[in-house]
């Protein structure tokens, strides 16, 4: 029972921090984060859309203006231009999800099981020659060590080919079958249901070590999906200088519906502005001196980060949108704000910025002649953050 405890507690574990992977990665380490992108080889589109589709953005049957993303993933692998549209192809194929490994989900699982074997075992049969390396006396001990690595290798094979295949099975090829398409769309199972499945199941790939190593994991990563879902909450209604981070139509969840631009409307000039406080050793600046949209437009931005210190540091970045009347209308589909976002000494960071001007801005009396609208950000010590925002 207690080995089985372990098993669970690892599965649960795991769940989370692959739930985080995909919608929540700046909780996050950035060392996780990197690691589970190397072992996923997944392209990086792809995981942007299907976070866009949990966030309303990304919808099948509807021009957003998403088509972009996949369409030029879908060039670069070779594969006809129309699967990138989530307008005119539902879902998005599976062979898309394979990457390049054929439309058949069994293949593509063996591929990703025989792929990351051996990725795994180019690292863990070397370590483990070198931690034992004094206790090599014999053959015997040799064929231990690779014995164990062979055994990690085959875990960690097997947790990627089963978060993949379940997903697939969720997506394709069981789940439709079960739930018919009215109860549950293809725009549900790709917007969180397929990803959920892959990560409910991937971690009982744990069952493939040995009971002392299960228990080893499992007090490993739990602390870290323990961090992951009860983050330090800042109070998200207000930003800096009581400006609102939170839509006036902040209960309305079908973003989808508010980016459509209004293309008989005047086009606004965004300007952006960073700066640090004084006792951050940080250049905090943005890529771009101004954009100029359409209110229902979606508009990317970046800032970059550096960090001039000798040591690392946590930052913590607050916002506000000048005029003030305008902040209602400012809708951040994405943003790093209010987040701990840590660099280490002489490290540099690009952050996005993925936001919107409500349509609504055309029909508010109050916004007429308002032509530009700036955004700044102020990135303070995790110290000082404490004492600018609310806890």
């Amino acid at each position: 029972m207690d080995l089985l405890a372990d098993s669970g507690v690892f599965a649960a574990s795991a769940a989370v921090v692959m739930w985080a992977w995909f919608y929540l990665p700046e909780r996050l380490p950035k060392s996780y984060g990197k690691w589970i992108g190397e072992v996923a080889k997944v392209d990086s589109r792809l995981i942007e859309a299907l976070r866009r589709a949990r966030r309303g953005v990304f919808v099948y049957g509807k021009d957003t203006g998403q088509a972009p993303l996949l369409e030029s993933m879908c060039k670069d692998y070779g594969w006809p231009i129309e699967w990138g549209d989530p307008s005119k192809t539902i879902p998005i194929p599976c062979e898309m999800v394979h990457m390049s490994c054929g439309p058949n989900c069994e293949k593509h699982a063996v591929s990703r099981f025989a792929r990351t074997f051996g990725f795994a075992c180019a690292t863990y049969i070397p370590l483990q020659i070198v931690f034992r390396l004094r206790r090599l006396k014999s053959v015997l001990s040799l064929r231990r060590a690779v014995s164990d690595a062979l055994r990690s290798s085959a875990f960690l094979a097997s947790f990627v080919s089963i978060f993949y295949y379940s997903v697939c099975l969720a997506r394709t090829r069981i789940g439709p079958k079960i739930f018919p398409r009215d109860v549950v769309t293809p725009m549900m199972w790709d917007s969180g249901l397929c990803v959920g499945a892959g990560c409910l199941m991937c971690g009982w790939s744990i069952l493939v070590e040995s009971p002392s190593k299960r228990q080893e994991l499992a007090l490993f990563v739990a602390p870290r999906a323990a961090a992951t879902v009860l983050p330090r909450f800042y109070d998200k209604q207000t930003g800096w200088g009581g400006q609102p981070i939170l839509t006036h139509r902040g209960g309305d969840a079908d973003t989808a519906s508010r980016v459509t631009p209004v293309t008989d409307a005047r086009r606004l000039r965004i300007t952006f502005n960073g700066s640090v406080s004084d006792v951050l050793p940080w250049k905090f600046t943005p890529q771009q001196r101004e954009v100029r949209v359409l209110p229902g437009e979606t508009a990317l931005a970046f800032y970059t980060a550096t960090n001039k210190g000798p040591s690392d540091i946590i930052g913590v970045a607050t916002y506000s949108v000048t005029p003030g009347q305008v902040a209602p209308y400012f809708s951040k589909i994405q943003c790093f704000c209010f987040e701990e976002q840590k660099l280490n000494a002489g490290e540099s960071v690009d952050m996005p910025v993925f936001f919107y001007i409500d349509p609504d801005f055309t029909k508010d009396p109050q916004m007429k002649g308002i032509d530009t609208i700036t955004l700044s950000y102020t990135f303070f010590s995790k110290q000082t953050a404490g004492l600018q925002i609310k806890v």
